[in-house]
């Protein structure tokens, strides 16, 4: 008589196959972010959407971890060979003092980058624009452009997040509002605005 036939094969359980899904979808949420930031996003609501998203998380974290927290916004776009870029870090004190040198300053996330837009030069009567100030006379950091890792210095533009959550531009001076405006590189009409208040630290996109 003969024997029926046994595979020695196995086959993935239901279990072990939505292992698998589960994992492959958290890297993917994982990745995805990194790609973007890496290879840089464009346009002038890419770049409001992550100045603002970037800004809210530094605030709750200076007060979370009761510390200071940079955000610095700089043009690389002489570092990306000519094509116009912008980058954000957000940087924060390990010790918790205002001290911003490189070696008191840990990453809070991965630099992003957004293509094709610029800093708009227009001012505006009712809010302090971003630069017009340093919060701290240096803000040095290695970050990575579409063209490279680059050594950049954010004070020139950047904003400082208290313990309290206050928005600070220059020392300890919390203007009213801070303004960090945009414009698409190849569209002067296409422009728009990150607004952050000085005393409470909130965030406006104006568009």
């Amino acid at each position: 008589m003969n024997k029926p036939y046994q595979s020695n094969r196995s086959a993935f359980s239901v279990v072990e196959l939505l292992t698998v899904i589960s994992l492959i979808s958290v890297l993917t949420v994982i990745a995805t972010p990194a790609v973007s930031s890496i290879m840089g996003a464009s346009g002038t609501t890419r770049a409001v959407n992550d100045v603002s998203s970037v800004m809210e998380h530094a605030r709750q974290s200076a007060m979370k971890l009761s510390t200071w927290v940079w955000v610095g916004v700089a043009d690389v776009t002489a570092d990306n060979n000519g094509s116009p870029q912008i980058c954000i870090v957000e940087l924060a004190s390990k010790d918790g003092s205002s001290d911003a040198s490189p070696a008191n300053l840990m990453p809070l996330r991965r630099n992003v980058n957004v293509q094709g837009v610029k800093f708009s030069p227009a001012a505006d009567p009712s809010a302090t624009i971003i630069g017009s100030a340093r919060p701290v006379s240096s803000l040095k950091w290695t970050v990575t452009t579409t063209s490279g890792r680059q050594d950049i210095d954010f004070a020139d533009k950047a904003i400082g997040f208290s313990p309290k959550g206050e928005a600070m531009l220059d020392g300890d001076v919390a203007p009213a509002w801070i303004k960090v405006p945009f414009v698409a590189s190849n569209n002067s009409a296409d422009s728009k605005s990150v607004l952050v208040s000085g005393p409470s630290g909130q965030v406006v996109v104006v568009h």
